[in-house]
């Protein structure tokens, strides 16, 4: 009989698993235009619009509930906030008077309570934020219902300080998210990053229509920016993108069409909470993404 012999090798195969959006456990509260901070598994939601008039509600998720804590001092939408679920600040936003413009007071919320910090030099409502509660950064929104704003002031968990202006006014934007040196400002077509000092205009091709506005955005101007969600005449669409540093990319769609939530994380810990759904009701519901993953795998295959 002829010998025979047994050689082993190995195969590697690169498995990739999408991105995607999945359900998390409704608010307490439903409500728009509400802050939130944290991410998908330390989450915390702040203020907003309910029927009726403003709320100062507050809530933590962990990853799998939300519970309500401490309410805010001052019942408001269009807050202004970035943070951790222990170490929060939250600015301006919108008092229960329709026409009013924005306040000036600061919060900071340590996981337990809420505490008075100095406030902003320019009150104002709907302003996007980033950053810490050490390091953080307010821009834009709007003094009254048709006064827009374009200064930043830096924030040291102390007091605000007035810093760099952003390149224009703008009407509807879908807020600030990142850090104090690596922060970002968009209204879907105009894309500004921030190095703590001054802004930068980025030409960006967005696959988000011009008109679609009340989005929410996440992430960092050096890494993953996300933008989603928002409102078009006529309907709510589900679109998720991300910004790759040149122009808006496909990512996976939300479930549910919703403009005005709350939202906060980096692109693996991403969530958005809350918000407004057809037709034009405040919603409760939650869903967090999971990034897209990538992981080599290797097969021993023997032969004789």
């Amino acid at each position: 009989n002829p010998s025979s012999a047994t050689e082993e090798f190995t195969r590697s195969v690169n498995v990739i698993t999408a991105g995607a959006w999945s359900s998390g456990d409704n608010v307490n509260t439903a409500r728009t235009t509400l802050a939130g901070t944290g991410d998908k598994t330390a989450g915390l939601i702040i203020g907003g619009q309910v029927p009726g008039g403003r709320s100062n509600a507050t809530e933590e998720y962990d990853g799998s509930s939300w519970t309500s804590v401490t309410g805010t001092p001052n019942a408001r939408r269009g807050f202004s906030a970035s943070g951790t679920q222990t170490a929060t600040w939250i600015t301006g936003g919108q008092p229960p008077t329709p026409t009013a413009g924005g306040d000036a007071d600061t919060f900071e919320y340590n996981g337990s309570s809420w505490t008075s910090s100095n406030p902003v030099n320019t009150a104002r409502a709907f302003g996007g934020g980033g950053g810490t509660l050490t390091a953080g950064f307010v821009a834009g929104g709007q003094t009254g219902p048709s006064s827009q704003v374009t200064n930043t002031e830096n924030y040291d968990g102390t007091s605000w300080t007035n810093s760099g202006t952003l390149p224009a006014a703008y009407s509807s934007t879908e807020g600030g998210a990142g850090t104090q040196t690596d922060g970002w400002y968009s209204n879907r077509t105009n894309v500004n990053t921030y190095d703590g000092s001054s802004w930068t205009a980025v030409t960006a091709t967005s696959l988000i229509p011009t008109s679609q506005t009340s989005g929410g955005n996440a992430g960092t101007a050096t890494s993953a920016i996300w933008d989603l969600g928002g409102e078009v005449p006529g309907g709510r669409p589900t679109q998720t993108q991300l910004y790759n540093g040149t122009a808006f990319v496909s990512q996976p769609n939300l479930a549910t069409g919703v403009n005005s939530f709350g939202i906060h994380g980096s692109a693996p810990l991403a969530y958005k909470a809350a918000g407004q759904g057809p037709p034009g009701s405040e919603v409760a519901n939650t869903e967090e993404f999971t990034a897209e993953t990538s992981a080599l795998n290797i097969k021993t295959l023997t032969t004789s």
